[in-house]
């Protein structure tokens, strides 16, 4: 096959990769390649807005490679997640690029290695078998399970169980506060320390995202107007099907089904909008409780790139 690689081009190919990946998501039968709203986040999560955000931006958006056709349809891409080097890799593509995986994983050791230790780590699911054939044959080890993306099938509209004086609100609703909001976002993901969390200018940068819906970004309101529970849910109108990224509650508010409702919340808008299927890029026991089948295990297979 024919292929040339580019460098990416900001900003008009962000949208290209999206459109790209939403072509590639089934190409293969089952999920091997990132959704939208992974692409989204990853060039729009907060920590991109830490530090030094524009050298977070470039480090992002310098590490991604595409290869095209010769008609300029894009083939794969190769791309990190991170806003700093961490030596992580992964690989988007269509059947067709399957015959330029050696040559992808050479620009990627090339290119994505740890700068501090040379180790590259490239994601492959377990069912992507030529993928995983490609990294055995240039010497990566296959390692333990390091996650899963667990699906739902979405079958109607269930209404969520909340506790007297809990109720379900979404960021476009008037009286919605982006302060509770970053707040529980925080202290969701355990971060006592406000310091921590999303400023209003980050949380505001991280809603910029092209496929971020505010009617989709829920969170559970306690009795005295905290935000107990959250998630954001990215839908792909096109495949029809959602992912909850990110979902948590505040430990004040745990094991009371805040999270079980405000996700069954989002099945419920996801089923309105068309969707008849949702993922979640975990395997916890909490998710299979609630439905989700722990099917697609992926693993970050390494190798040393230099002695």
């Amino acid at each position: 096959m024919r292929a040339t690689m580019r460098s990416y081009e900001a900003p008009a190919d962000f949208l290209r990769v999206r459109d790209f990946l939403q072509t590639a998501f089934y190409a293969f039968g089952r999920p091997v390649n990132w959704g939208i709203e992974r692409w989204n986040w990853g060039r729009y999560h907060p920590s991109m807005w830490k530090g030094d955000r524009e050298a977070n931006r470039r480090h992002f958006e310098d590490s991604v490679r595409i290869w095209e056709d010769g008609e300029g349809r894009i083939l794969a891409v190769l791309n990190t997640e991170r806003p700093k080097p961490n030596g992580e890799a992964w690989i988007q593509r269509l059947p067709e690029a399957d015959p330029l995986l050696d040559g992808i994983l050479a620009e990627a050791e090339r290119s994505l290695a740890d700068p501090a230790d040379g180790i590259l780590r490239v994601e492959a699911y377990d069912h992507d078998e030529t993928l995983c054939g490609a990294l055995r044959a240039r010497g990566y080890s296959r390692p333990a399970e390091s996650g899963r993306f667990s699906e739902i099938a979405i079958e109607g509209a269930e209404p969520p169980a909340l506790e007297s004086g809990f109720r379900i609100r979404s960021m476009a609703e008037p009286g919605s506060s982006l302060d509770l909001r970053r707040e529980a976002l925080g202290r969701g993901f355990n971060h006592a320390d406000p310091a921590e969390w999303s400023t209003p200018e980050e949380y505001r940068l991280t809603q910029a995202a092209p496929d971020y819906l505010p009617e989709l970004d829920l969170f559970v309101e306690a009795p005295d107007g905290s935000y107990a529970s959250s998630c954001i849910v990215w839908h792909d109108a096109r495949n029809h099907f959602g992912v909850f990224e990110p979902v948590c509650t505040v430990p004040g508010h745990r094991r009371k089904g805040l999270g079980r409702a405000v996700i069954r919340e989002g099945l419920n808008r996801l089923f309105a909008l068309g969707a008849r299927r949702a993922y979640v890029g975990s395997g916890q026991d909490f998710y299979a409780a609630i439905g989700f089948d722990r099917r697609h295990v992926s693993r970050q297979w390494t190798m040393a790139t230099r002695a």
